[in-house]
């Protein structure tokens, strides 16, 4: 774009968009959009109190309607011109975009595979380690009463040979206490940590509706599609539902 000044379209946008639009426009492309940005702030300069109000008289409601009908113009050549000038460049970026979103979807579905796979791995791997740790703990224990029984025979023994045995019979199933102890797995980690990246595998509740006609109603939303298709072909009462006539205006430009 050629060297313009600044206080021009600098009047409606701030810095940021100001550089922007002086990158991107042609100078023809900025005295349009500089023409029609001024037409708008002239019109509501020519309103009373600089803006749109409720009309008293049927005079002050016909020069609202044209001041309304000379911003729609302008915003016209502004809509035309965003597509003259971002139009391409967004088909564009479709166009691009749709190679990688080719090349990128097969992957995204092989990674996926790979998260269920390893899901199905951590709840296939802690429903051992939560079957061992339970083994485990059911040999210590046992191993406990063992040496809880053999000791208090070993002190009602009535022979020095019957206590020893007592003694070296609690001796083993303290030894079965630690071995059970030192058996049962660690719990399992939630993720790992690579060269790579990481990963953590965590539980979420997950919802899916199956009856719907169970939800209860607090849950429950309006279908603003349905309602207005239903108004739309001629109903006027739907329960819970305000349907009320309002004027619209629609605006063309000649």
């Amino acid at each position: 774009m050629r060297e313009r000044p600044s206080t021009d379209l600098a009047k409606f946008l701030p810095a940021g968009q100001l550089a922007v639009a002086e990158e991107s426009l042609e100078s023809i492309e900025a005295e349009k959009l500089w023409g029609a940005l001024l037409e708008i702030a002239t019109v509501l300069d020519g309103l009373p109190g600089k803006d749109f109000a409720l009309a008293e008289t049927i005079d002050a409601a016909a020069v609202q309607e044209r001041a309304a009908g000379r911003i729609n113009i302008a915003l016209k050549d502004i809509e035309e011109l965003r597509e003259k000038v971002a139009g391409p460049l967004y088909r564009e970026w479709k166009r691009v975009n749709g190679i990688f979103t080719y090349l990128q979807d097969p992957i995204k579905g092989i990674l996926e595979k790979a998260n269920r796979f390893q899901i199905a791995w951590h709840r296939a791997e802690e429903t051992r380690r939560r079957r061992e740790a339970e083994d485990a703990r059911r040999r210590e224990e046992e191993a406990a009463r063992l040496e809880a029984v053999a000791l208090a025979r070993a002190e009602k023994a009535k022979t020095e040979e019957d206590r020893l045995r007592y003694l070296e019979d609690a001796e083993v199933a303290s030894r079965e206490q630690a071995k059970a102890a030192v058996a049962a797995p660690r719990p399992l980690p939630s993720g790992f940590k690579t060269d790579e990246g990481s990963s953590r595998i965590a539980e979420r509740w997950v919802i899916q509706v199956v009856k719907p006609e169970l939800v209860p109603r607090e849950y429950l939303a309006p279908d603003d599609k349905k309602i207005r298709t239903a108004v739309a072909a001629g109903v006027r009462e739907i329960p819970g539902v305000a349907i009320t006539l309002e004027d619209t205006i629609t605006r063309r430009v000649r």
